[in-house]
């Protein structure tokens, strides 16, 4: 090989150089345009209709902010008053239970003194009435609170 083709080998191959385009972007947020924009509105005449009008703006938002915290703070008391009355109805369901059972429980033992009572006469059949009688409500009553402490 000759000088020249290790020449051209080794050469480094040209870059084509690309222009850079930079772009830089400003963001503002908030009621008020950006503060260039009020030097123009400023220039113009019209700065105080601006203001005014994201004063307003300003204002909607809040009483908007007001009234969704108002609407949750009405369902949270909603929710609360719906709690206690459940307790009361639960208290009340639990009171009537103790009265009925207390109520069914003498009212049994009632029926089996009778039950005795017409034995130790000799009354056979009023004996055996008052007994089944008895059984029956002492079994009904055993079968309601095995349910309810089931539950």
């Amino acid at each position: 090989m000759s000088k020249n083709s290790i020449k051209r080998q080794n050469a480094p191959t040209p870059v084509a150089i690309q222009p850079k385009l930079l772009i830089h972007q400003e963001q503002f947020d908030g009621p008020l345009p950006h503060p260039d924009m009020l030097e123009k509105y400023q220039k113009v005449g019209v700065l105080d209709v601006v203001i005014k009008l994201a004063m307003d703006a300003n204002d909607r938002a809040t009483k908007s902010n007001d009234a969704e915290i108002q609407a949750k703070n009405a369902e949270v008391r909603q929710f609360e008053l719906n709690q206690e009355q459940d307790r009361k109805v639960q208290k009340a369901f639990n009171f009537g239970y103790i009265f009925g059972s207390i109520f069914l429980s003498l009212l049994v033992l009632m029926v089996f003194c009778a039950t005795v009572y017409f034995a130790a006469k000799g009354q056979v059949y009023a004996s055996i009435g008052f007994g089944a009688t008895g059984l029956y409500g002492f079994f009904r009553y055993l079968g309601n609170f095995l349910k309810k402490e089931g539950k």
